[in-house]
């Protein structure tokens, strides 16, 4: 046992070119088929994670006729609801020559929470805080201010929504519904918004919130792309909905008794709808969510060719190993080892650098890939700030798996294919003897100045004929036709038996071809 190992690990010092070149074919493999299959799961962590830690609302509820702060307790009062929070916009352009049409919102600490890329946050009433998309294109700056207008242009309606106005800009922040850089779309302006900016909710003198969002309990544990979390998401809705039927009468309720009971003509009122929503409605989080996917999706086609390729690097490799090393299989058989002894060896020379190439692509895969793919995709959803690069054991055993056995079945078939191969024919050993002889006697005649002798042709033909038919018996070709044996007859008969003996005897004492003239014309020999 100890020989075959030394023997073994000198093949592994000679034959080390071969070894790299499947180490790293096998590790471009892996490392492509783990790092793209595990890049989708990545992204909707790193996303979930980002989400959480934001307050991401579970729903988001919007009334016809606005929520009023009841709504608001009562949403609280639910058992599956953690946190519900009112909240006023307003759809506005900012003054200046290029009026860029912005959505204006209440601040919020508990739902939807701004994260700062510069500055602070508003403290008093006369500060806000602004995306920063408008920082990055060079629009404003921190200490600019920034007045707002309406639709038209002017400011009358607006000062029946707002306190005041005109604000001073102290920081910059992201929300976690504006991940990317779609912004939705208004009511005012060209109908696409630009951007948002956050206020402190007393600038609004509207009583009613435009709508409320909402943390639901047990959410945050919960994979936010699960069916687990689905589920929850349709659970609280179905108790939302019980409770939107007394709101909105109630709501209906409170606008007709300010008119005194009784609608003007002019007046026309029915009873409010609540829309519930989800996250599916956030475009950011369902772009973010179908670009993961897709990634998964190319992790699914694009290892298969590099799988392929590896498995015809090893092909390749191996009957290469094993075409140069048959005089070794040979000695390793003469030797008494078994076939699977021998079989074992080569599959050993595929499974060595297989495996460490395996489990290098698989830890190194798993952190490039994944990585390099949201920096890319960071550039458009500049929201998110943070890349979440666990090892997914799984798809690295799958791609060990894979590698593993792309190799081995082109070690075993490289093994079976050529170390059963068949020896030639007898009739081509033959052929080979005759012409050796041929040309030795040529070169020596005209050596010594004489020409070719049927005699030397004769004699030295039959003294290496009898190698030429042992070697033909070895190699067990030709059993019923025996050409080298028929041969050797027809040349015995076409020679008188006592010439011939005289010729060997001859050629045997003297070691030299003797000089003749006997025939003027080179003889000619046909084999049949």
């Amino acid at each position: 046992m100890r020989p075959l190992l030394k023997d073994f690990l000198r093949g592994l010092a000679k034959h080390k070119g071969k070894f790299i070149s499947v180490f790293f074919i096998i590790l471009v493999g892996t490392a492509v088929f783990s790092g793209l299959r595990s890049s989708e799961g990545d992204m909707l962590l790193s996303a979930d994670s980002y989400y959480d830690r934001t307050h991401l609302m579970d729903l988001r509820v919007v009334g016809t006729l606005g929520i009023t702060q009841q709504d608001i307790d009562d949403l609280n009062a639910l058992d599956v609801v953690d946190i519900a929070e009112g909240v006023h916009s307003l759809d506005v352009l900012c003054s200046g020559e290029d009026k860029k049409a912005v959505k204006l919102m209440s601040l919020s600490n508990d739902v939807n929470i701004p994260t700062l890329t510069s500055g602070r946050l508003p403290q008093t009433s006369d500060e806000c805080v602004l995306d920063s998309f408008l920082q990055d294109k060079g629009n404003y700056k921190l200490g600019d201010t920034i007045a707002f207008v309406d639709g038209d242009g002017s400011s009358e309606t607006l000062n029946t929504q707002l306190s005041q106005t005109q604000f001073t800009v102290v920081g910059f922040c992201n929300l976690p519904q504006y991940m990317d850089l779609n912004r939705g779309t208004g009511n005012v302006g060209s109908g696409e918004i630009d951007g948002f900016v956050l206020v402190p909710d007393s600038v609004f003198t509207v009583a009613a919130f435009t709508e409320a969002r909402i943390l639901l309990s047990n959410a945050i544990p919960l994979d936010c792309f699960s069916q687990d979390y689905d589920r929850l998401c349709q659970q609280a809705t179905q108790q939302i909905e019980v409770l939107a039927q007394t709101a909105c009468q109630r709501r209906y309720d409170e606008i007709l008794a300010q008119f005194g009971g009784f609608l003007p003509p002019f007046v026309q009122l029915e009873v409010p709808e609540w829309y519930i929503v989800g996250r599916e409605t956030v475009v950011s989080c369902v772009n973010f969510e179908n670009d993961a996917q897709r990634i998964g999706n190319l992790g699914k086609l694009l290892p298969i060719i590099f799988f392929l390729v590896a498995a015809l690097v090893s092909l390749t490799c191996m009957t290469r190993l094993v075409e140069e090393e048959r005089g070794q299989i040979g000695i390793l058989k003469a030797l008494g080892c078994q076939n699977s002894t021998v079989l074992l060896r080569y599959l050993m020379y595929a499974l060595i650098p297989t495996l460490t190439g395996s489990l290098v692509g698989v830890l190194a895969g798993e952190k490039i890939f994944p990585l390099a793919i949201m920096k890319t995709y960071a550039l458009l959803y500049e929201g998110l700030d943070t890349f979440l690069l666990p090892y997914n054991w799984t798809e690295g055993l799958i791609a060990v798996f894979a590698g593993v056995l792309c190799t081995g079945l082109a070690a075993v078939f490289a093994s079976y294919s050529l170390a059963h191969a068949k020896p030639e024919r007898g009739i081509n050993i033959l052929k080979v003897k005759f012409w050796r002889v041929f040309r030795k006697n040529a070169s020596l005649s005209l050596k010594y100045g004489g020409s070719l002798s049927m005699e030397n042709i004769v004699a030295t033909f039959l003294q290496n004929m009898s190698g030429a038919v042992k070697t033909a018996k070895n190699h067990k070709v030709n059993k019923t036709k025996k050409p080298c044996r028929n041969t050797v007859f027809l040349l015995k008969n076409l020679v008188v038996k006592s010439r011939v003996h005289k010729l060997q005897k001859l050629y045997a004492n003297s070691g030299k071809f003797r000089k003749t003239t006997a025939c003027t014309s080179p003889a000619t020999l046909q084999l049949k």
